[in-house]
């Protein structure tokens, strides 16, 4: 069952139909299950319905297992089984390397694997959407949030920056980014300054919030800012990254210098 309570869809291509049938009646007691006899049909069929596994079997006519499921993954996000003989591995690894298959079933196949097989491919896919869908809502976060936010490895390097975080650097573009350090873009002083900040927050491995600083980047601009930082840390408890989210109070700052 989906998160919603739907029951998840599944796909089989196959040329016989005695095959779709008998895995139809092996399947629809947990699966909502679609059948195609063609290759271009199904193509057509994941244009349309949202499936959370395709089976595919290798030898058909028109377009192969293989190159079908290379097509499909272009169409669906759906998990790709392949069915085929021991003698088609050239086809194996095709599917491997182009349609990305999450594994595949050899001929005669068991009935009770095959299940196994579908269920375990279904519970993939509905973890990969969501993960996906984490990863669409951290992308819309960090390209409309005001404050600037960035990630940099144990290196120092930059890893991911938004909108924000390029424009502060005086970038235009957020992959220019990505790659470089702190010496690109802040004059040496504070470098040495943040950087001896951040080992703190590393030895202690906990967030810390810094008051109002000033940075000076390297060309020449002076900016006001407040800034959050955290350990992005391993399952081990090493700490493998930061990530920090800046706000830019500078014109809050040259009111505050200007009143006093």
């Amino acid at each position: 069952m989906t998160q919603n309570g739907a029951r998840p869809t599944v796909l089989v291509v196959d040329d016989e139909a005695h095959i779709l049938s008998s895995m139809t009646a092996l399947l629809e007691e947990d699966f909502s299950v679609l059948t195609s006899t063609t290759p271009e049909a199904a193509l057509d069929i994941l244009q349309s319905e949202q499936v959370s596994v395709i089976i595919a079997d290798q030898r058909m006519p028109g377009l192969t297992g293989d190159e079908f499921l290379a097509k499909a993954r272009e169409l669906s996000e759906a998990t790709r089984v392949l069915i085929t003989g021991y003698a088609d591995i050239n086809a194996l690894v095709q599917a491997v390397n182009h349609g990305q298959i999450y594994t595949y079933l050899a001929k005669p196949w068991e009935p009770l694997e095959l299940k196994v097989t579908v269920i375990k491919a279904a519970e993939h896919c509905h973890l990969m959407r969501e993960v996906m869908h984490e990863r669409e809502f951290l992308h819309a976060l960090m390209d409309n949030i005001p404050d600037a936010i960035w990630f940099r490895d144990s290196g120092g390097q930059f890893t991911r920056v938004n909108k924000a975080a390029a424009s502060f650097l005086g970038v235009a573009d957020p992959v220019q980014v990505i790659g470089k350090t702190m010496f690109d873009f802040y004059i040496p002083e504070i470098v040495q300054q943040i950087r001896a900040e951040e080992e703190n927050i590393i030895r202690l491995g906990r967030p810390e919030t810094n008051g109002i600083k000033q940075i000076r980047l390297n060309n020449g601009r002076i900016r006001w800012v407040s800034t959050t930082k955290a350990p992005v840390l391993e399952r081990d408890g090493r700490v493998a990254a930061l990530v920090g989210v800046s706000r830019d109070v500078t014109e809050q700052k040259q009111a505050e210098l200007a009143l006093q």
